[in-house]
């Protein structure tokens, strides 16, 4: 029902209060079932499915992703598109965007997300205005990248990796995956994929979430097709 109630999950991640699945924060993966009274809403593909109507289950991502990259640095054509896929607002100055040189594990850059980021809004950060169709949030002036980089979106109130794009600590030469996307070509977060790689440090293995985009094309920043769990079932 919609009153208060003990539930938990599978994996003793467990909450008391109202039976909203966002109260706890956590993460739909295939492997959890939350308990309801007699009812059990179980996680299929990202998406919570027989949930009690009492409830009103939300998008279960951990927070902001990435969602768009470009690293042509001979055309001038440098950004990041930085999507919230939750159904909160992220506060300004809460998360940053840090930069890590090929192969290094210290830190080259960072940026701290100095705006509000609505539910399904963008941060978009760029080394050229006039290479985007959008408006930048932050233009990086005489500091680049140039495909090699790796890449990481941080949550300042516990510094949890939230997303990640490359692998740090690994420098992967001209080419990301072994079967080979230049590092710097565009590419294009798949549609199905709305919850951030936490692992920064592991293989980058870019073809299971990524689509790759011409190197100059950059009209798809300030979009993204994602699912949208956001709406109650």
């Amino acid at each position: 029902g919609g009153g208060t109630l003990e539930w938990g999950v599978v994996e003793q991640n467990y909450c008391e209060g109202t039976p909203h699945l966002g109260n706890c924060n956590m993460t739909c993966l295939n492997r959890w079932e939350i308990p309801e009274g007699d009812a059990v809403a179980t996680c299929n593909n990202g998406s919570w499915v027989n949930a009690d109507q009492g409830c009103t289950p939300n998008r279960q991502s951990i927070g902001l992703m990435f969602t768009e990259y470009h690293g042509s640095y001979g055309t001038n054509h440098i950004g990041v598109e930085i999507w919230n896929p939750t159904c909160d607002t992220i506060l300004a100055n809460t998360h940053e965007f840090v930069v890590f040189n090929a192969g290094q594990t210290t830190e080259k850059v960072s940026y701290t997300l100095n705006k509000d980021i609505p539910p399904d809004g963008f941060f978009i950060i760029g080394w050229v205005p006039s290479r985007f169709t959008v408006t930048l949030d932050i233009t990086m002036g005489t500091w680049y990248w140039n495909g090699d980089e790796s890449m990481v979106l941080r949550r300042l109130s516990d510094n949890a990796i939230l997303d990640r794009i490359g692998q740090v600590g690994h420098d992967p030469g001209s080419y990301w995956g072994s079967v080979g996307l230049n590092t710097g070509a565009g590419m294009k977060r798949n549609p199905d994929i709305v919850i951030g790689d936490t692992n920064s440090v592991s293989v980058f293995n870019i073809f299971s979430e990524w689509i790759a985009v011409g190197a100059t094309d950059t009209t798809g920043y300030g979009a993204h097709d994602g699912i949208d769990t956001c709406t109650p079932l």
